[in-house]
């Protein structure tokens, strides 16, 4: 995985950054009782000892997909749920280190957290 940042948030409008109604007002006007999504999109991999090197087991990518959803309650108390899905599979009739011993699988992961 290789993260990418984003400024989006950077304007002042959204992102952490609480805006008062009053200069001496210390309740937030905004993010309290707000909802924020996320969305993930990107790929999974197997290295094991069904490929013979990083090259052999990057042929076998797979997509990986998650999506999650986040509630403030206050100012610094939050809920989020996420859930993730990703495939890992490998064979050894792929090029791997031992072609006639033919193993492979195929796995689907599902992750649900809840923090």
């Amino acid at each position: 995985m290789l993260p990418l940042a984003t400024f989006a948030q950077k304007s002042g409008a959204t992102g952490n950054t609480f805006k008062y109604k009053h200069p001496h007002s210390k309740k937030p006007t905004n993010y309290i009782n707000s909802f924020k999504g996320t969305v993930m999109l990107g790929t999974s991999s197997y290295y094991g000892d069904l490929c013979d090197s990083w090259s052999d087991c990057g042929k076998t990518s797979n997509l990986a997909l998650g999506i999650g959803v986040q509630y403030r309650w206050t100012r610094h108390i939050a809920t989020r749920l996420d859930l993730n899905y990703m495939r890992l599979s490998a064979d050894d009739a792929d090029g791997g280190a031992h072609p006639t011993r033919n193993l492979s699988f195929k796995s689907d992961n599902f992750d649900i957290n809840i923090i």
